[in-house]
């Protein structure tokens, strides 16, 4: 029973809802409720008729016990969720799109007098001036036969056996790290028979609230890719990659359509392009590797914004690393 209205009668009752439903809100001055008011009301009997026929419970049960123990939204937050998710549809549509310029002009600059269900709806939900970021379906443009292999051992004590007896010609780490509220990624590179490093990039990405940890170990391997590219004498080589990220790893084989997708696709793409003999490995994280221990220290100096110079890193980094804060920036040139 419960299935079946929340796959039938909960999508009938909520179809086209951003066209003749204006959630109830209070003015700062109002004693009342304004909005659809009644229609809310009409609304939460039709569900609460369907939670006491889902619960078989008394008939004077309150509305608000019958909504919990049947898993259900109030009625209230179902239909805001209806419109919140309607009005963020409108907002993200194309360029081509003949909604785009009104829902613009709604967003950026709402009328004062005679508000369209849209404004009424993004007054309302107050995300008018919250930026969007648009996640895309991944689509069959990627290598389908990529260049690099990968290989997650299936516990720690193997991956660290299988770093220990690695005869590839190049090892390099890479780590992200958070610290102090801020996001940095590192790589190192090393050489068989050296035990020092002959190179390493860091780059500071911004604060925590722009980014995140993971977008720190893909951006990490994204600047491992560029530094086997610019390190002399990697080229048809056997290069190993080791990221102490099992997602990221995963990721670059099987990317899906989540947030920071565009930081995964960049991370294949300059995988792919690595003239190397390309292995991405999964290590584990704090278990006195040198290297990684050497990156895991170099990502929290990249976190606290000690970062390699601008010319160092690669090209792709600057459209792919600020794509997230690029999105918010160019919101608010546009309602400014």
């Amino acid at each position: 029973m419960r299935r079946l209205y929340l796959a039938v009668a909960l999508l009938k009752i909520t179809y086209g809802i951003d066209t003749w439903y204006e959630p109830p809100h209070k003015a700062p001055s109002a004693t009342k409720n304004a909005g659809s008011v009644g229609m809310l009301r009409a609304l939460q009997k039709i569900q609460r008729v369907a939670t006491l026929a889902i619960t078989g419970t008394l008939r004077t049960t309150l509305t608000d016990l019958l909504d919990a123990h049947t898993g259900l939204l109030s009625m209230e937050l179902a239909l805001s969720k209806v419109c919140h998710r309607a009005a963020v549809r409108i907002l993200t549509l194309p360029n081509t799109h003949p909604l785009h310029g009104i829902a613009s002009t709604a967003r950026c600059r709402p009328p004062r007098k005679h508000l369209a269900p849209l404004d009424h709806t993004l007054a309302t939900l107050k995300i008018g001036n919250t930026a969007i970021k648009t996640i895309t379906p991944i689509t069959d443009n990627l290598p389908q036969q990529p260049h690099f292999k990968v290989e997650i051992p299936t516990t720690r004590e193997l991956s660290i056996e299988k770093e220990d007896q690695d005869p590839a010609d190049y090892k390099v780490f890479s780590d992200g790290s958070c610290l102090d509220e801020g996001i940095g990624t590192v790589a190192v590179i090393y050489r068989r028979g050296i035990s020092q490093p002959i190179g390493h990039l860091k780059a500071y990405l911004g604060p925590s609230t722009m980014h995140n940890t993971y977008e720190a170990e893909v951006v990490g391997g994204i600047l491992a890719t560029w530094l086997i590219q610019i390190t002399p004498g990697t080229d048809l080589k056997t290069v190993s990659l080791y990221i102490d990220n099992q997602s990221t790893i995963q990721a670059s084989t099987n990317p899906k359509a989540t947030s920071g997708q565009h930081l995964v696709l960049a991370f294949i793409q300059a995988a792919d392009n690595t003239k190397a003999k390309l292995m991405i490995r999964w290590i584990s994280s704090h278990s006195n590797i040198k290297g990684n221990e050497h990156a895991d220290k170099l990502a929290k100096e990249a976190a606290e914004e000690k970062t390699s110079p601008h010319e160092q890193l690669p090209p792709m980094l600057g459209k792919a690393l600020l794509a997230s804060a690029s999105v918010i920036k160019q919101e608010h040139l546009k309602c400014k």
